[in-house]
């Protein structure tokens, strides 16, 4: 089977592409030539959107690297939108690239979701390294890209582990202000016009 046919077999088996040739209904918040935005019908918090691109493509590598830019422009717009419309207190972007990552359709998409205080998403846990191994990754990593780039990337110079945590343990910036920023002067949760996102997201 040719790549061409093995495309085509994927596109027809692919539940998204439906979507995307109006096969399958779906809640449709946004779309131009090349993207389509729905919202999920098992979503993490209300608001939870799919941005999907309308060519066939099953993980985040395969995609051209200036269509991808458009994407993650275009998902700078629906968090912002997200933001003015729900008053949230901010919002995740989110890939799952492959099925160990928790991709369950065969379908590149970016989910951009709506964050509450304590909504319990994303609590991962965390892996303690202690300094030669985080070492050791480093190293690794710096040899892959670098073959990548054709140049080294950065120097990889060791660091201390008590600096790493040290500097782990400091306390986090308090964005709620530039989140404020963006959300005040603007309609309130369930005010806002919906049917003009589509415009406000092609400005």
């Amino acid at each position: 089977m040719s790549p061409e046919e093995m495309q085509r077999m994927q596109e027809e088996q692919c539940p998204f592409c439906k979507i995307i040739k109006g096969e399958i209904p779906s809640q449709k918040i946004f779309e131009d030539d090349n993207h389509l935005a729905i919202l999920d019908i098992n979503p993490a918090n209300e608001g939870h959107i799919l941005l999907l691109p309308k060519k066939h493509y099953q993980i985040m590598p395969q995609m051209p690297e200036n269509e991808l830019s458009k994407m993650f422009l275009l998902s700078k717009k629906l968090s912002k939108i997200l933001l003015q419309t729900y008053q949230s207190g901010g919002t995740s972007v989110f890939v799952a690239n492959g099925g160990v990552a928790g991709q369950r359709a065969p379908h590149f998409m970016m989910h951009v979701i709506p964050r509450l205080e304590n909504d319990g998403l994303f609590n991962l846990p965390k892996k303690e390294l202690n300094g030669n191994d985080l070492n050791s990754v480093q190293k690794t990593l710096i040899s892959h890209l670098s073959k990548m780039f054709g140049k080294k990337v950065v120097e990889d110079k060791p660091v201390e582990n008590k600096k790493v945590l040290e500097s782990i343990k400091k306390p986090e910036s308090d964005n709620s202000k530039e989140l404020e920023n963006i959300s005040k002067d603007l309609p309130k949760k369930g005010d806002a016009d919906l049917d003009n996102i589509s415009n406000i997201l092609l400005k």
